[in-house]
């Protein structure tokens, strides 16, 4: 009786030799797993990255070829950039003569002084912002420049113009930057630029 009970328990019981077997596997399987997961988190990233370039592209060709001013609210901790656009005010008749006035100055003084890098400078029309799309991210907005200012806020608002386009980096995940300036937009990781696209 308590020889069969003895032969039960060893035909239960695993070797050792077929536990080192196992954990080879898994240990063997972990290794390969591992590895790659950070190259495929780089590369969504890096994705998003070049589609962040595409979004402003498109923004800052729109401002430069409607004249018109758009502004970008990036909202680090939504992960998301919203396009708001000026919807003119009602301006009442001394607001629009105040306003006029102030165009015809400007006008007038950049007309004489003959300097052809001087932009062309008009007062802003009284608007209020309304969203017209945005972009969502997966990855986090980790910092970003706005004309060498950094800023950490949760929210940070850029106006663009037609007459000034400002330049603007964003890092996503602490490794990939999105590097924008009125003629050329950049993504690189570290100091290697993988993505480039000039503006039309």
């Amino acid at each position: 009786m308590k020889n069969q009970s003895d032969r039960n328990l060893k035909r239960s019981s695993f070797t050792l030799i077929e536990i080192s077997v196992v954990l080879a596997i898994i240990a063997l399987f972990l290794a390969l797993a591992f590895p790659r997961i950070p190259v495929f988190k780089e590369e969504a990233v890096k994705s998003e990255a070049r589609k962040l370039v595409a979004f402003f592209s498109k923004i800052i060709d729109k401002v430069s070829r409607d004249k018109k001013s758009l502004k970008l609210v990036v909202k680090k901790k939504e992960k998301k950039i919203e396009v708001l656009d000026c919807v003119p005010i009602n301006m009442t008749q001394e607001e629009k003569q105040r306003y006029e006035k102030i165009s015809e100055q400007l006008k007038g003084f950049f007309g004489k002084s003959n300097l052809p890098f001087l932009p062309v400078i008009t007062p802003q029309v009284p608007c209020e912002w309304k969203k017209q799309e945005e972009i969502k991210l997966s990855s986090d907005i980790t910092s970003l420049f706005v004309d060498a200012e950094e800023t950490f806020g949760k929210e940070v608002e850029i106006l663009l113009q037609s007459s000034r386009i400002p330049l603007v980096e964003i890092e996503l995940e602490k490794k990939i930057w999105v590097n924008l300036n009125p003629y050329t937009f950049r993504v690189y990781v570290g100091e290697e630029p993988i993505h480039f696209a000039r503006r039309k």
